[in-house]
């Protein structure tokens, strides 16, 4: 009895050490800036941005989390897509993926995403979010870690 409650206690500790260890990557920041442009109205400037360019810079509201960067490309025939536009803004939710529409003339379109400080330039947002697949191997070979050396641990105590 005593072996199962220590056990329990252990995995409880060791899984909110990792709630806390990962808990940082997650959570987007609350006081969020992002580029705001968009090549329609802000012309290049938008699609060639440079950093820290205090003229598209905006303060995100505190439910808009994610800053992202949409880029719209065409195609006419069966070539290449070529560029069409590109918007940067605040975000409340945001999830990346790309989408075509149409049949003869097609237009793609891409969103990337990003919680990081002005992290929406270039043709994508940076990543700043860490990839899910990534999340739950860290936490499989965390919980593999953590049975093996109790597995261990109980062993050399209870042998």
């Amino acid at each position: 009895m005593m072996r199962c409650l220590m056990s329990i206690y252990f995995m409880i500790v060791h899984l909110f050490s990792l709630n806390l260890v990962f808990s940082h990557l997650t959570r987007p920041p609350h006081n969020l800036s992002c580029y705001h442009c968009s090549t329609l109205n802000n012309g290049d400037s938008c699609r060639y941005l440079q950093l820290n360019d205090s003229g598209v810079q905006k303060s995100c509201k505190p439910n808009q989390m994610f800053c992202s960067v949409i880029l719209f490309r065409y195609s006419a025939d069966s070539s290449e897509y070529l560029f069409w536009s590109v918007e940067r803004r605040c975000e409340e939710t945001c999830q990346e993926g790309c989408n075509t529409v149409g049949e003869r003339v097609k237009l793609f379109l891409c969103r990337s995403c990003c919680n990081g400080y002005l992290c929406n330039y270039g043709n994508t947002g940076l990543k700043a979010l860490p990839d899910e697949n990534y999340m739950i191997l860290f936490t499989g070979m965390a919980l593999y870690r953590y049975f093996s050396f109790f597995k261990t641990f109980e062993t050399i105590l209870w042998g």
